[in-house]
């Protein structure tokens, strides 16, 4: 019964590691945090197929869910993949996230926590907003 259980568990981390498709679309609406403010910094990280990014916002308000209050910051992650370089086609994947938001810009971001960390919905996760006057 042992080695059965040993066996299914290898075979579902074998299938997890082969079975890399495109992810299920998410809509903004089943986001669990909804957040409104200025994005400060975006963090990069390069890997072999995709950039990963944490995107702080220094947070204006929540729409949606809670979080750092007023003038804190909340972190949100996301990624895009890298474009296919070389013969043959480009190993099965998700194609990444929509974009990623610009230093400097006010933005509407919709995320959803997963182990303590605030992934953007996928694809799109972000929208522009007009900037407002610093007071």
């Amino acid at each position: 019964m042992k080695d059965k259980i040993l066996i299914l568990l290898f075979l579902n981390l074998f299938s997890l590691t082969i079975a890399k498709g495109e992810r299920i679309r998410e809509s903004k609406e089943s986001a669990s945090h909804v957040v409104v403010g200025e994005v400060t910094k975006v963090f990069k990280s390069d890997g072999k197929d995709y950039v990963g990014y944490v995107v702080r916002i220094k947070v204006e308000m929540f729409e949606k869910g809670t979080g750092p209050a007023k003038g804190h910051h909340f972190y949100v992650e996301c990624f895009e993949r890298k474009p296919h370089e070389g013969p043959g086609r480009p190993a099965p994947g998700a194609s990444g996230h929509s974009g990623v938001p610009k230093v400097g810009e006010r933005v509407r971001i919709f995320t959803n926590e997963s182990n303590a960390i605030n992934l953007g919905v996928y694809p799109t996760w972000y929208d522009v907003l007009p900037s407002v006057d610093k007071e």
